[in-house]
């Protein structure tokens, strides 16, 4: 029933002409009407028909083409001429256009720049928030989204009736009568800001402002979701958000009976939910579709394909330029996402590798959709670019091998920051370098020429004399680069570079003390294994003395590996017999049998008690110089 002041105002209503042009119907010199933030069109429309005193919306819209005197469908029909309602409302053409739902292919409707799915929008009742009726006093554009239960501004559960009117069951607000404003019942003229509805629960609502976000009126506001989002989601379309949130609330299985709240709201929560944890959301949800069914896969390689997670900076840098370089390729197989087989097929890389380097970040990691679960996939643009940094690679082993020189002489370097690695290396394989930055460590070794008057050694004879630890090639090599001691590389072959480098005697054997001075070196960012070769020179001794390796496991066959920390522990407490034969001028088999007479432990075939070698040595030294001196 109509509240007195209500009767009254229509039958003052009555008085005015209905056969008006549309623009005489609405527009008044003292009647201002325009759009509010979020209005729906068919919210203003019956707000301004209120305003101006028309008793129903037919009476202005059948003047504009809308067919239907009990469809309010001002949104929907495409024969509204917009000129003609733009003119009436006293607003420009395109804030009418832009509230429009035209409609798209299936049926679909586009909403204010998205597209959401049939049967989306409400157009017959009008669904309401109390509270934000109470505040603001207009209908927002969000209530006319079927799939939304609540106000994206309030978290109001909407509501569609009126619980005071007496009618039984309570009937639905719609738009065809204009009476009352839209904050009234237009059954029984009471406000409906003061109907009472339940809210979104606290705990639900972080996750749901993903939606709330994504059907906000305008592109700038839509885009503070992001803000919500992990960030390799950055570059999601909002569109897809919205498609995968509807999806999996669609297609997963009903909230059991024991959860509280709406099952709309809990399954748009959970949805949410999945795209703020991607890529592992989805591990939680259950699915009423087949996974082998035609719904369910096209959903999930849509999951699938939200974002990516960047590779390394320093990674991605190794083949940005190649990169670049393909971009001036254009075609859409470069754009294609592949899986993991056909991936190593175009790159020419084994799956395990592949993998690897997806794992390890080296390669930005995409995804897509193998029944319910989530697998590799690669761009191609980017994997060809990859694989061509890949395969140009140079290991460790492959630079010393080229100088002449032990592996760990090279990761040695590499601590010293005198040799850059490439980024583009899986986790403990260990260091691998570009073709230029080898070419540049024999290019650094001589950047100070020794004055002419200086005694210099060639490196090769001065590591040589370093015994029971590592060497500090890193150290040296460093600081030849560095300018800190002089240097002259003489002419020959790369593999050589160890007997070519003339250095500065003096400077080096002080820096190798210095070093020793400072204890056992350290073994980190060394590999764990070494090579038998490089095992000898830590021994200072040759193949030929084979049994200095005994009882340390190995690993491999070609090549032979060794535990670098077992190896230099035993540098550490044995000394080979060449070494001993070489620092008492001496051939091997006569050292051997003095060391027995000695009664010096032999600790390993060939290899003999340091200390007490050593300082059977010392005492020969200083007889031999006793002797010496004796002479003259």
């Amino acid at each position: 029933m109509l509240a007195l002041a209500d009767i009254s105002q229509e039958l003052l209503r009555g008085e005015r002409s209905t056969d008006d042009a549309p623009r005489r119907l609405l527009y008044r010199d003292r009647v201002s009407f325009s759009f509010r933030d979020g209005e729906s069109l068919r919210g203003g429309m019956a707000r301004a028909c209120e305003l101006a005193g028309a008793p129903n919306s037919w009476t202005v819209l059948r003047e504009v083409g809308l067919k239907h005197r009990n469809r309010v469908l001002v949104s929907e029909d495409p024969d509204i001429d917009i000129g003609a309602l733009a003119e009436a409302l006293g607003v420009t053409r395109e804030e009418v256009a832009a509230r429009q739902y035209p409609e798209k292919e299936n049926g679909a409707r586009e909403y204010f720049g998205m597209i959401v799915p049939a049967g989306s929008i409400e157009s017959r009742a009008r669904r309401y928030s109390p509270t934000f009726l109470r505040d603001r006093g207009y209908h927002l554009a969000a209530w006319e989204l079927k799939f939304l239960p609540f106000c994206p501004v309030t978290w109001d559960i909407l509501l569609q009736h009126c619980d005071a009117c007496r009618s039984q069951p309570p009937q639905a607000q719609g738009w065809v009568r204009t009476l009352t404003p839209v904050d009234r019942c237009d059954e029984c003229g009471r406000r409906l800001a003061e109907r009472s509805t339940s809210n979104v629960s606290e705990g639900l609502r972080p996750a749901l402002e993903i939606i709330s976000c994504l059907v906000r009126c305008t592109e700038k506001e839509r885009a503070s979701v992001f803000d919500l989002l992990p960030s390799d989601l950055g570059r999601a379309d909002p569109q897809a958000l919205l498609d995968v949130i509807l999806g999996l609330a669609k297609h997963m299985k009903a909230p059991s009976t024991e959860e509280d709240g709406d099952p709309q709201v809990i399954r748009l929560h959970r949805a949410c939910k999945a795209v703020q944890s991607w890529p592992t959301g989805l591990d939680d949800i259950e699915f009423s579709a087949s996974p082998t069914g035609q719904t369910l896969p096209p959903l999930m390689q849509s999951y699938a394909a939200l974002g990516a997670e960047p590779a390394i900076d320093a990674a991605e840098a190794e083949y940005a330029s190649i990169k670049a370089m393909n971009h001036l390729t254009c075609g859409d197989e470069l754009d294609r996402i592949v899986g993991l087989r056909e991936a190593s097929a175009i790159s020419g890389l084994e799956d395990d590798t592949l993998r690897a380097a997806w794992e390890a970040q080296l390669i930005t990691r995409r995804y897509r959709a193998h029944g319910n679960r989530l697998l590799p996939a690669f761009e191609v643009r980017e994997l060809l670019a990859f694989a061509e940094a890949w395969k140009t690679r140079v290991s460790a082993s492959s630079v010393a091998s080229r100088f002449g020189l032990p592996t760990y002489a090279i990761e040695q370097c590499v601590i010293r920051g005198h040799l850059i690695p490439t980024a583009l290396s899986l986790p403990g394989s260990g260091y691998f370098f570009s073709k230029q930055a080898a070419d540049r460590f024999c290019d650094e070794t001589s950047l100070k020429q020794p004055a002419p008057h200086v005694a210099t050694v060639a490196l090769y004879d001065l590591m040589r004399l370093v015994s029971g630890r590592l060497k500090p090639w890193g150290e040296v090599l460093s600081a030849v680069a560095l300018g800190r001691i002089s240097a002259e590389l003489e002419p020959g072959d790369d593999n050589q570079l160890a007997k070519r480098l003339q250095i500065d005697e003096s400077s080096a054997k002080y820096l190798i003390g210095k070093e020793a001075a400072k204890g056992v070196p350290s073994l980190c960012g060394l590999s764990s294994t070494i090579c038998q070769s490089d095992a000898y020179e830590v021994l200072n001794c040759s193949a030929t003395s084979s049994g200095m390796l005994d009882g340390i496991a190995s690993t491999g066959i070609n090549p032979k590996l060794f535990p670098l920390e077992l190896v230099a522990k035993r540098a550490g407490e044995v000394a080979a017999t060449s070494e001993i034969a070489k620092r008492l001028d001496l051939d091997p088999t006569r050292t051997s049998r003095l060391l027995s007479a000695a009664r010096v432990r032999e600790i390993v075939p060939g290899g003999w008690d340091r200390a007490h070698a050593f300082e059977l040595i010392n005492r020969a030294t200083l007889i031999r110089d006793a002797q010496l001196s004796l002479g003259f």
